[in-house]
């Protein structure tokens, strides 16, 4: 299993989720955090199923811990209510009472024992990468013990992000790194396109998708994989539910919550670039049929339909 430890010059941080995505990020300095109704809590809920004095958060001698303080409606990792006191990892999911959910992420150097592959999403192959310079052919990726990762040409040298996609040349790449629920810090295009997507579960030969543009009429693009239709309906569900509630930018899913609603249970078993693929492939299709990819917008962590209309059958 890949993992990032932390290590002395590490931060920790507790981020504020709401609707999957952070909205507050608070660093668990030396003394710790505690959680809570309370005015005096470091950090202060107005949430009426969180107790006054609810949880604390600390972090020593390189270990994360959380202790639930007797709280009435419960503290919980990765949906398991704890008692007591318990080490919590790097991206797991907190919960406080009912509604008040957070994620743990420690940031700074990158651990010996994380790994990174870098994956040519057309061709399917993956090269492992260590620290340092790891030459491919026609290029060298240097990977930073500070996370950061250069990729470099005899001409050019530019930054890429772990987990986003990248163009060099004609190739289509990913460097593939631990699952991230947060964000990218890069800007987010907000363009919702004149689309509209028909999706189903239950298609004469099974999951079966087409997207067509609401400007253009006969401009179908049909989505012939079963699997790659499959992810379409998860998104466009998700849209459909967050647009009937009025949410602003609706339909953004955590890819790993997206991995569990396509593949199941299989999903823990599969490689990590697998989701990735399927979302190049998509794209692939649409743009061979005319549409813009951007409909299928996508950040650290997380995707969704950008497009204007959905109908589920």
């Amino acid at each position: 299993m890949m993992w990032v430890s932390m290590r002395m010059n590490s931060r920790v941080m507790l981020l504020l989720l709401r609707d999957d995505r952070p909205v507050r990020a608070v660093e668990v300095g030396e003394r710790g955090l505690h959680i809570g109704r309370a005015r005096t809590a470091d950090i202060c809920l107005v949430d009426t199923t969180v107790s006054q004095d609810h949880a604390r958060v600390w972090a020593e001698g390189g270990r994360v811990f959380l202790r639930d303080l007797s709280s009435r409606n419960g503290s919980f990792v990765n949906d398991k209510r704890i008692h007591g006191q318990v080490e919590v990892q790097d991206q797991d999911r907190l919960r406080l009472g009912l509604e008040t959910h957070l994620q743990v992420r420690v940031t700074g150097a990158i651990d010996a024992g994380t790994e990174l592959e870098l994956i040519d999403l057309d061709a399917g192959v993956r090269h492992a990468l260590a620290f340092g310079d790891n030459e491919i052919e026609g290029f060298v990726v240097r990977v930073g013990r500070d996370g950061e990762c250069r990729v470099i040409t005899p001409t050019s040298e530019q930054v890429v992000e772990v987990d986003l996609p990248f163009e060099l040349g004609s190739l289509h790449l990913l460097i593939c790194g631990p699952d991230a629920g947060e964000p990218s810090t890069r800007e987010v295009d907000h363009t919702v396109l004149p689309y509209r997507i028909e999706a189903s579960l239950n298609g004469a030969s099974g999951p079966e998708a087409r997207m067509t543009d609401l400007r253009r009429p006969g401009s179908e693009v049909r989505i012939a994989s079963a699997t790659q239709a499959e992810v379409l309906f998860v998104l466009a569900q998700r849209l459909r539910a967050e647009q009937a509630r009025g949410m602003p930018e609706p339909g953004w899913i955590g890819n790993s919550d997206l991995r569990l609603a396509v593949w199941g249970r299989q999903a823990e078993r599969l490689h990590r670039s697998r989701l990735p693929v399927v979302l190049h492939r998509i794209r692939k299709v649409l743009e061979e049929g005319g549409l813009d990819s951007d409909c299928l917008a996508r950040r650290r962590g997380a995707t969704r339909l950008a497009i204007a209309e959905v109908e589920l059958r």
